[in-house]
């Protein structure tokens, strides 16, 4: 049964490694990611007929999305302060299915841009968190 994306929150770590502390990033829009990806090098040699290649590692890529933009907002003070003071952050992805199933991963934000600022525009925002390290994933039962 399909899952809406209606109801996916995004939240940050505003707490410590060892006692977080979970705070929803408000009004957004739309989110896409984490991009889970597998490295590659090539093997190819000589003798190949084909182009080859082996795995190396995983990353967890990036997680993207876009909201309301309110520039006295809570979040946005958040996502301020993590672009002029950056840090590796924890952040959970939580889906809107029954079993509220979530990615939890740390990650550092880096892009943040404010936009729509046109006469028939409304103000939001677009940002981009680049994920590190092994994310906690869902697993099938």
């Amino acid at each position: 049964m399909a899952v809406k994306g209606l109801g996916t929150l995004l939240k940050i770590n505003t707490g410590t490694v060892l006692s977080p502390t979970w705070t929803l990033l408000a009004d957004r829009v739309k989110l896409d990611g984490p991009s889970f990806e597998v490295g590659t090098v090539e093997t190819t040699t000589l003798d190949s007929t084909w182009e080859e290649h082996i795995p190396t590692i995983p990353k967890i890529g990036e997680l993207s999305g876009s909201g309301l933009y309110i520039p006295s907002d809570a979040t946005a003070a958040r996502f301020h302060g993590k672009l002029t003071t950056p840090a590796v952050v924890g952040f959970q992805l939580i889906f809107s299915d029954s079993g509220n199933t979530f990615f939890q991963f740390d990650g550092i934000l880096t892009k943040f841009q404010p936009n729509g600022m046109e006469t028939t525009g409304r103000l939001g925002y677009d940002f981009t968190i680049l994920g590190t390290g092994a994310p906690t994933v869902p697993v099938a039962a």
